[in-house]
C-alpha cells in the first residue's frame, strides 16, 4: 500500500504491484579444477557455466596422441594430455553446477633462484663461446638473393632459427665464390650457394656422426624445411619424455613469407647465397638467442598513436590480452574502423575497435573517443581493469576504474590521454608502433664482423707488402704468393729473352705471359698476377721492386710470398697488416667467428667464400603491411583493411610465419613504451593512415609519403577508414622441452628452487580465500607430488567447504611422467603409499585406478589414459545430476562412468587395471575407492565413496561429507543476512525461519531424517550477546548409504508353513 499520494486535483492512480516474481535461484558453487588447457588466462580463476563457454575461453581436451613428430613449436603441445580439461567436459557435461578453472602457465618467484628457479626455457651448454660449431646454442640462417657485384649489393633475411643442444649445425655445398664449402663436425661458417631452385642443404653433426638434409621454404614441397627437420623441442629429452634416443636440434622459427618476399627470386642453383651462425651476443648463456627464461605474459598491441601534430604522434592507448600465452598472439588481430575526424561541433574524434580472429569479429566496440568524461571514452566502453598478484599477502588485487566488458583485452590509456593533456582536441587513432626488431646488417667481401646496414665499405688499415729480388729466377722456379687466403703459384720457364718463355700462374694466374727479361721478370709475373685481382693492385716497376696494396681494409685481405726454387732470388720487407676497424657492435645476435677453415679464410673474419668485391644486407623479419603492389601485384580498394596484412600473395588467410613474428623474442623488451629504443634494436615500422598512398584508384601504404597529412577527412571520405594491427610478445613460460611441464615428476622442492612448484603453489594461494571464491570440490589430475597433495588438502580443510580429489602415487603414469618409461601402477604401490602417508582427513578423497578415456570432444576416437580423479569428478557431477549432493556418487545407479558426467562427456572405455574382490577390499580398508570393471556386464563403476579420514565416523563417507558441505553453504548465506542485524529474538526468529526451511526441505530430499535447530537463551547467552556474538546449534542425523547388503535365503522343508 502506498504510504504517501501527491494528489493536487481530483483522479485516479492504478498501480501494478507483481508478487509472482520468483525469487532468484542460489547458484550451486561446482568444482574448482586445475590444470594445463589449450589457451585462456593463466593462474587466475575463471568461472564458466557451459561446455561451450568453456571450449570458447580455455579449448577442448588434448589427448596427447598426436605423434611426437608433431610441428609444436608452431601448432603447440598437442603431445602432452591435458587431464585437467577432460575433468572440466566430464563435470559440464552433466549440466549440474558451474564450473571454476585455473590454467597452468609457468610463473617464477620474485626470489627465485637462477635459471632453476626461472619460467620458461634455455639450453644449458656451451653458448657462451666465440666458436662456429656450437653445441648448444640457437643457430640463425640467412639467405640473400645472389644479385650482382653492385655497390650496396641485395637485401636478404633471417629466415630461419635451429636450437642445438649437443650438435653443429652448418650448410654445406659450394661456396658463393665458386670454392668448394667443407662441411663436417668442425663446420664453416662461409656464404654458400643453393644448391637448386631455392633449396639448400644443411649438415648437422653430432657425437652420434651426422646427416644431411636438403630443404625449401615452399609448404607446397616435400622438402618444405617443416617437414625435413624435427620440429618438436620435447625430443631434445626425449629419453625422458618417450622413453627413445634423444633428438640434438629442433627447428623454430621459419619466415616463409620473407624469404617469399626478399630472397625467392631465381629458379637455378646457385641464385640464392646462406649462412649459418650463431646468435650470439657477448659471453653468457644470457644472451643467446635460445635463452627464453621469462614467466607467462600477455600479448598486447603496440601504441596507437594520434595524427601528426607539429611533425609528432603522440601515443593515445593500447590493448593488452586477458589471457596469456602464445595461442593469443597467433590468433587474434585488432581492428580499428570507421574512423571519423571531430570537428567543432562534436569535437571527440570517434572510431570503433575490432577483436578478431582471422576474418571473424570476435567483438566490436563502436562509437569509442578518447574524452574521459564521456560515456563513450575507450576505457568504459572495453574496460582497463586487470589483476595484479600479491606475492607478499597472496591476493590478486584488482588495477584499473573500468569493469571488463570485452572478454578478450583491456585497454590501457596513456596518462596524456586520462589527464585531458593532449595537444590535439581531435585526437584519434590513425596508426599504431610497429614491433621492434634486431638491426639489420651488411656483410661485404674482407669485413671481419657485420657492419652497419648500408655500410659495405671496410674503414681501417690496407694490408701490404713489399718485394725486392735479388737475382734471376731460373727454368721451372716457382714464387707462391698467399693472397685472401688462397695461394698463386708462379712457374718460370724457358730461357729468359724477352717473349722466349712462358710463365704459368695456377689458380687465377693461368696463362699470363712475363714481360721482361732478368729481375723484371718476376716483377712483372707478380705484376700480372696481382692486378687480375681485384682486391689487390701492384704498380708497374723496375729493379727496385714493388708494393702489393688491398684495395679494401681488414685483416682478411692477408699477403705472404714463398721463396723461389733457388734461395736468395726473393725477398720481402715492410709488411702491414690489415685491419678493420667499422663493424658494428650493437648488431645483437651476430657473433665472430674462430672457427672458420683456414683454406676459406682467416681466423678474424666474419665469414668465408664471399665473392670478390661481393656485399649484402641482411633484415630481422618483420610483419608484411598493406605496401605498394603487395595484393598479389596489385594495390587494395578504398574500403580494404590496411595495416597488417601478413598474406601471400593475394591469398586470403595469413601466412604461417605470423607466429612466429609475433611470438615472444627474450632479447627484446618486455614493455615496449614506444618511445624507447636501444642501440641493437630499431622499430619495423610505425603506421599511419597519413602514408597511404593512392594510384589509379587504388590505395597502398608507403611509409614516411606523408600524403594525407592534414587532409585526413578526404581519405575517410572516400572510403579509407580502418586498418588492422597485431597483438605482439604471449609467452608461456613453461619449460618446453618437457611434454607434461607441470608433472609430479617436475616439482622441485621450493618454490624459489622451482618454477613448477611455484606455479602449483601460486594456483592453490589464489584459490585459498573462501570470501573471494567459492567452489565445492578441488582437484588437481595428475598431481601425485606429495607435498602439493597435502597443500591441495590443506586448503580445503583450512576452507572447510569443499572436498579435495587427490590422485597418489602409485598410479598409472605416461613415460612423459615418470623419466621416459610406463608406470602402470599396482594396488599394493598406492595402499602402500596411503599407509606411509598417514593421509587422514574428512576433507579429501582418492580412488584408483587410472581409466582409459575414448575423446568425444575433437571427434578422433582417440583412447587416452587419465588418472583416476578424473573419473571421480565426471561420477560427482553425473551423481548430482541424477539425485542430490547428499547421494554417494558410487555404485550401479549413479557411480557408473561409461558415460562421464552426461552425453557431451567423454567415454569411460577401459581401466588400467581389472581389479579383484580382494583388491577393492585392501584399497577400500585404506580408503581408497576402488574403480571396477566388470567384463562380464561391461559396467565401470566406481565402488566407493570413503572420504580419506581413519577415524569411523559419518564424515568418514563422501556423501556425509558433501551433505555438511552443502548445509553449512546454505545456512552460512542466511547468516550474511543478519549480520550487523540486532541481536534480539525478532533477529533469531527470522534466522530460524530461513534455516529450518532449508533444513526441512534437505529432509525432504532425503538428506537428513531428523535435524534440530536452536537458537534461544541457552546457546547465546547474555554474556554473548554482549560480546556481539549469536550461537546457534544445528543437531542432525544424516541419510546413510547402503554399502553392504546381506539378504538370506532360507531352504525350508516341505511341511513348513511359510
Amino acid at each position: 500500500m502506498p504510504r504517501k499520494f501527491d494528489f493536487v486535483s481530483p483522479g485516479i492512480v492504478l498501480n501494478e504491484i507483481d508478487e509472482s516474481v520468483l525469487p532468484a535461484q542460489v547458484t550451486e558453487e561446482g568444482p574448482l579444477i586445475i590444470g594445463r588447457s589449450l589457451r585462456g588466462p593463466a593462474g587466475k580463476p575463471i568461472r564458466v557455466s557451459s561446455l561451450q563457454n568453456f571450449y570458447d575461453v580455455f579449448g577442448k581436451p588434448v589427448t596427447g596422441k598426436g605423434s611426437s613428430n608433431s610441428d609444436v613449436w608452431r601448432d603447440g603441445n598437442t603431445v602432452g594430455p591435458t587431464y585437467a580439461v577432460f575433468a572440466a567436459q566430464a563435470h559440464l557435461a552433466s549440466n549440474t553446477t558451474p564450473l571454476t578453472f585455473v590454467r597452468l602457465l609457468g610463473q617464477e618467484d620474485p626470489n627465485r633462484t637462477a635459471n632453476t628457479g626461472q619460467a620458461g626455457w634455455y639450453l644449458v651448454g656451451d653458448a657462451n663461446t666465440n666458436e662456429v660449431y656450437e653445441s648448444s646454442t640457437a643457430y640463425g640462417l640467412f639467405i640473400v638473393a645472389s644479385g650482382s657485384l653492385a655497390t650496396t649489393g641485395p637485401t636478404g633475411s633471417l629466415c630461419a632459427i635451429f636450437y642445438a643442444s649437443g650438435s653443429a649445425i652448418c650448410l654445406s655445398g659450394n661456396l658463393a665464390n665458386d670454392a668448394a664449402g667443407a662441411a663436417g663436425s668442425a663446420g664453416v661458417a662461409g656464404l654458400y650457394q643453393s644448391v637448386g631452385a631455392g633449396q639448400f642443404k644443411i649438415r648437422i653433426s653430432s657425437s652420434s656422426g651426422f646427416e644431411d638434409k636438403t630443404f625449401s621454404f615452399d609448404p607446397a614441397n616435400a622438402d618444405y624445411i617443416r617437414n625435413q627437420f624435427n620440429t618438436n623441442p620435447q625430443k631434445l629429452e626425449a629419453s625422458t619424455n618417450f622413453g627413445t634416443s634423444n633428438e640434438s636440434y629442433f627447428l623454430g622459427e621459419t619466415f616463409e613469407q620473407a624469404f617469399n618476399d626478399n630472397v625467392a627470386s631465381g629458379s637455378a642453383q646457385g641464385d640464392q647465397y646462406a649462412f649459418i651462425v650463431p646468435l650470439q651476443k657477448g659471453t653468457g648463456a644470457s644472451n643467446n638467442f635460445s635463452y627464453h627464461l621469462a614467466p607467462a605474459r600477455a600479448a598486447r598491441s603496440g601504441w596507437f598513436i594520434n595524427r601528426k601534430q607539429g611533425g609528432q604522434q603522440e601515443r593515445l592507448f593500447r590493448l593488452i590480452a586477458l589471457s596469456e600465452g602464445e595461442e593469443v598472439s597467433a590468433t587474434i588481430h585488432i581492428e580499428i574502423a570507421d574512423l571519423r575526424l571531430g570537428n567543432r561541433v562534436s569535437p571527440n574524434s570517434t572510431f570503433s575497435v575490432k577483436i578478431m580472429s582471422g576474418n571473424n569479429v570476435l567483438e566490436q566496440f563502436s562509437g569509442c573517443n578518447l574524452d574521459p568524461s564521456s560515456p563513450d571514452f575507450i576505457a568504459k566502453k572495453i574496460g582497463d581493469q586487470y589483476l595484479e598478484w600479491d606475492n607478499t599477502n597472496k591476493k590478486y588485487n584488482v588495477r584499473g576504474d573500468y569493469a571488463n566488458v570485452s572478454d578478450y583485452v583491456y585497454v590501457e590509456v596513456d596518462s596524456a590521454v586520462t589527464n585531458q593533456i593532449l595537444t590535439d582536441k581531435h585526437a584519434l587513432p590513425v596508426g599504431f608502433y610497429g614491433p621492434l626488431r634486431h638491426k639489420g646488417f651488411s656483410v661485404a667481401h674482407g669485413s671481419a664482423g657485420p657492419q652497419v646496414k648500408g655500410d659495405v665499405i671496410n674503414t681501417g688499415v690496407n694490408a701490404a707488402i713489399n718485394i725486392t729480388g735479388n737475382s734471376i729466377p731460373t727454368a721451372d722456379d716457382t714464387l707462391t704468393l698467399v693472397l685472401d687466403g688462397k695461394t698463386h703459384t708462379i712457374t718460370f720457364k724457358g730461357d729468359k729473352a724477352v717473349g722466349a718463355s712462358d710463365t704459368t700462374f695456377t689458380n687465377l694466374a693461368a696463362g699470363v705471359g712475363i714481360h721482361g727479361a732478368g729481375q723484371n721478370a718476376v716483377y712483372d709475373a707478380i705484376l700480372a698476377l696481382v692486378n687480375s685481382l681485384p682486391e689487390y693492385s701492384a704498380p708497374a716497376t723496375g729493379n727496385s721492386g714493388m708494393v702489393i696494396t688491398a684495395t679494401s681494409a681488414g685483416a682478411h685481405f692477408g699477403i705472404t710470398v714463398g721463396g723461389l726454387a733457388h734461395s736468395g732470388h726473393m725477398t720481402t720487407n715492410s709488411t702491414t697488416t690489415g685491419t678493420d676497424t667499422d663493424d658494428q657492435t650493437a648488431t645483437f645476435y651476430l657473433k665472430g667467428n674462430a672457427g672458420i677453415a683456414a683454406s676459406q679464410a682467416t681466423s678474424t673474419s666474419f665469414l668465408g667464400g664471399i665473392p670478390s668485391q661481393y656485399s649484402a644486407s641482411f633484415e630481422f623479419p618483420s610483419l608484411k603491411l598493406t605496401s605498394l603492389n603487395s595484393n598479389g601485384g596489385t594495390n587494395y580498394r578504398v574500403n580494404s583493411v590496411f595495416g597488417v596484412r601478413h598474406n601471400k600473395g593475394n591469398d586470403k588467410f595469413r601466412d604461417a610465419s605470423y607466429k612466429d613474428i609475433t611470438r615472444y623474442n627474450p632479447a627484446l623488451p618486455e614493455n615496449d613504451d614506444g618511445i624507447s629504443i636501444a642501440s641493437a634494436q630499431e622499430r619495423a615500422f610505425v603506421f599511419t593512415m597519413e602514408d597511404l598512398v593512392e594510384s589509379e584508384g587504388l590505395y597502398y601504404y608507403s611509409s614516411g609519403s606523408a600524403t594525407y597529412e592534414g587532409t585526413l577527412s578526404t581519405l575517410f571520405d572516400a572510403g579509407a577508414k580502418q586498418y588492422a594491427a597485431p597483438l605482439i610478445g604471449g609467452f608461456d613460460g613453461i619449460d618446453i622441452k618437457k611434454t607434461a611441464p607441470f608433472a609430479a615428476v617436475h616439482v622441485g622442492s621450493t618454490e624459489r628452487a622451482s618454477y613448477v612448484r611455484h606455479t602449483l603453489e601460486k594456483a592453490l594461494d589464489a584459490v585459498a580465500d573462501p570470501e573471494v571464491l567459492e567452489y565445492d570440490l578441488l582437484t588437481m589430475p595428475g598431481m601425485t607430488h606429495e607435498g602439493v597433495s597435502n597443500r591441495l588438502i590443506e586448503v580445503c580443510e583450512v576452507r572447510g567447504d569443499a572436498l579435495a580429489i587427490v590422485d597418489l602415487e602409485g598410479t598409472f603414469e605416461h613415460t612423459f611422467e615418470n623419466n621416459g618409461s610406463v608406470q602402470n601402477g599396482s594396488v599394493d604401490t598406492v595402499v602402500a603409499t596411503a599407509k606411509s602417508r598417514l593421509l587422514n582427513s574428512s576433507f579429501a578423497a582418492s580412488y584408483y585406478p587410472s581409466v582409459k578415456l575414448r575423446d568425444s570432444a575433437n571427434g578422433n576416437g582417440d583412447v587416452v589414459v587419465v588418472p583416476p580423479s578424473v573419473a571421480a569428478v565426471g561420477a560427482i557431477a553425473k551423481s548430482q545430476g541424477l539425485s542430490e549432493p547428499w547421494f554417494a556418487p558410487a555404485g550401479f545407479n549413479r557411480g557408473g562412468i561409461n558415460e562421464l558426467g552426461g552425453s557431451q562427456g567423454p567415454r569411460v572405455v577401459g581401466t588400467t587395471e581389472h581389479l579383484t574382490k580382494a583388491e577393492r577390499d585392501d584399497l577400500y580398508e585404506q580408503n581408497i575407492n576402488p574403480i571396477a570393471r566388470f567384463p562380464a556386464s561391461g559396467d565401470i563403476v566406481i565402488f566407493g565413496q570413503k572420504t580419506l579420514q581413519q577415524l569411523p565416523s559419518a564424515l568418514d563417507r563422501i556423501n556425509v561429507r558433501r551433505l555438511l558441505l552443502f548445509l553449512k553453504r546454505r545456512i552460512g548465506k542466511v547468516a550474511e543476512t543478519i549480520l550487523f542485524d540486532q541481536n534480539v529474538n525478532a533477529t533469531w526468529n527470522r534466522f530460524k525461519a530461513q534455516a529450518d526451511k532449508i533444513l526441512s526441505d534437505v529432509q525432504s530430499r532425503l538428506g537428513i531424517t531428523e535435524y534440530k535447530l536452536i537458537l534461544d537463551e541457552t546457546t547465546t547467552t547474555a554474556d554473548l550477546v554482549d560480546r556481539n556474538i549469536l550461537y546457534a546449534k544445528v543437531l542432525i542425523k544424516p541419510a546413510r548409504a547402503i554399502e553392504f547388503i546381506v539378504v538370506d535365503f532360507v531352504v525350508t522343508r516341505s511341511g513348513i508353513e511359510l
